[in-house]
């Protein structure tokens, strides 16, 4: 194999590795789409509201219970 040969198959393999890195970007950043950056952040977003909304739902269900042990309590022990 001489040389001229060897650097074609080099340049080659460097047009292939450059092709993957570029898809690999077009992944990450998304060039004109949603890329993974973008689609992380939304997804994290999503669980931080939803985490407030649990945190919502279930402090409404706290303060409804108790009103309602309270409220229990002072018909069976006929507080006013």
């Amino acid at each position: 194999m001489d040389l001229n040969e060897y650097r074609k198959i080099q340049e080659e393999e460097l047009k292939e590795i450059h092709s993957i890195l570029q898809r690999l970007d077009e992944a990450i950043r998304g060039n004109g789409r949603p890329g993974l950056v973008q689609r992380v952040s939304i997804l994290e977003d999503a669980a931080a509201k939803r985490n407030h909304l649990t945190w919502l739902v279930l402090g409404a269900f706290a303060s409804s219970v108790s009103g309602f042990l309270l409220l229990a309590a002072r018909l069976a022990f006929g507080g006013a």
